[in-house]
């Protein structure tokens, strides 16, 4: 295979307003609830980048991106790692 796939997965636009997109993982009553990767393959050549941006607007307020670690009652709450690559 000289290429693989693309996929889109994309709300549809509107004249008054715009569909949402919701990724999540399900919660537990007990053990340990599902996790949620983003990744990028590697490559010989350049490999592929995620962005991650908000909407601008012409009349109110551009949208924001917030990162958010998860809390915990009874254990430390979660990390966030950003790092660049090394090179």
């Amino acid at each position: 295979m000289l290429t693989s796939g693309h996929i889109t997965v994309a709300s549809g636009d509107g004249s008054i307003g715009s569909g949402s997109l919701a990724l999540q993982t399900g919660s537990a009553l007990s053990g340990d609830s599902g996790t949620l990767d983003i990744n990028v393959g590697d490559s010989l050549d350049a490999a592929g980048a995620i962005t991650l941006s908000s909407g601008s607007s012409t009349s109110g307020n551009g949208g924001a991106v917030a990162i958010v670690g998860g809390d915990s009652t009874t254990q430390t709450g979660g990390s966030i790692s950003i790092m660049s690559g090394s090179g």
